[in-house]
């Protein structure tokens, strides 16, 4: 096989359910200049299986298998594998759109660096709803780059490397030491994307919806889990350390940066008071959420509700935080209830 244009990259870990549906959305494709490489980072169920029949079925699908590493280095094995000039990233539960690699080969012929995408919330079926509308730009000066920068930090559906293609020498010309970042789990995806959108010269944003992300029940959940408010602290102290030493004026940047840890972090608060976990557990760890947020709160831009609770967390009055959540999912389930009757009289009528 001739070497690729594009290489499509998945990790699968105990992908088993949806890693079938996942690579026929690649090899279905009517564009024939791509390899498929899948890294079974360790997998325990029939993933490898899934995999090698494949690799054994179709040249373009290559397999590699290794212990458990993680998301982040299996990725970076990948990279290591690929051979073409481009590269995109597939989450093993996830599928693209019918015409994927043609609107992206069309989108290639500028010759950019990276090219972010649009994409859908697959909720399986036909159920799709497409992200936030992207306006067409072009990103190539220094001044430029600040400009993406400032819109792209904040924007949390845009900071994910599976809605981008990326030149694959900028991959390899990234010497970020991710092996420190081998067990983060939320957050990792941002700090890959800024080493990326820095060392482009050439940024193109579409407007062409390219992938659909499946969304899970797992993922609308809002469990607590307190390795979140250490990955995303250890992710925003990184990218900060990180825009102090870059070439521009990251003044902006810094700011946007400390309004979406910030935003993040009042929203764990509220998972953690909204969870089963007892009230030595809460009070303990909302004591070490604040006085790592100390002074970093005052935002309006803060849902009104989540500082309330900050504040009452601040001042230790844990029974009032307790009451006044409990309050808060109380008028949330009648609204949702008061929603569907409303739903349920209108189709009634009809």
């Amino acid at each position: 096989m001739d070497k690729p244009k594009i290489s499509i990259l998945i990790s699968a870990y105990n992908a088993e359910k949806y890693l079938a549906e996942c690579i026929q959305s690649v090899l279905n494709q009517n564009y024939d200049s791509y390899e498929l490489i899948i890294v079974n980072d360790g997998s325990t169920d029939g993933t490898l299986d899934i995999c090698k029949n494949y690799e054994e079925t179709n040249s373009h699908v290559r397999v590699f298998s290794w212990e458990n590493k993680g998301l982040i280095l299996a990725r970076r094995k990948g990279i290591e594998l690929s051979r073409g000039e481009y590269i995109l990233f597939l989450d093993a539960d996830d599928c693209y759109e019918k015409d994927a690699f043609n609107n992206i080969n069309m989108l290639l012929e500028d010759n950019p660096d990276v090219v972010v995408f649009r994409f859908n919330f697959w909720h399986g079926e036909e159920d799709y709803k497409p992200s936030k509308i992207l306006e067409t730009e072009i990103y190539t000066s220094l001044k430029d780059k600040q400009l993406f920068f400032e819109k792209f930090i904040g924007n949390y559906e845009y900071n994910h490397l599976w809605s981008k293609v990326i030149k694959r020498e900028l991959l390899i010309k990234d010497n970020f030491d991710y092996e420190k970042l081998k067990d983060i789990r939320l957050g990792e995806d941002l700090l890959q994307s800024i080493q990326i959108y820095a060392l482009a010269k050439k940024i193109i944003v579409s407007d062409k919806v390219i992938y659909n992300y499946r969304v899970l029940e797992q993922s609308m959940s809002h469990g607590f889990n307190e390795k979140q408010v250490e990955d995303i602290t250890k992710v925003y102290m990184i990218l900060k350390q990180y825009l102090q030493n870059v070439e521009w004026d990251t003044e902006n940047c810094l700011e946007i940066a400390n309004l979406e840890y910030t935003i993040k972090m009042s929203s764990l608060l509220r998972d953690l008071w909204d969870s089963n976990l007892d009230m030595k557990y809460k009070k303990n760890t909302s004591s070490k959420i604040v006085n790592i947020n100390n002074g970093m709160i005052n935002s309006t831009t803060i849902i009104i509700q989540n500082r309330i609770l900050w504040e009452l967390c601040k001042k230790k009055c844990w029974i009032l935080s307790l009451i006044y959540c409990r309050l808060l999912k109380v008028l949330s389930k009648r609204r949702r209830s008061s929603s569907e009757n409303r739903l349920f009289e209108k189709k009634n009528s009809v």
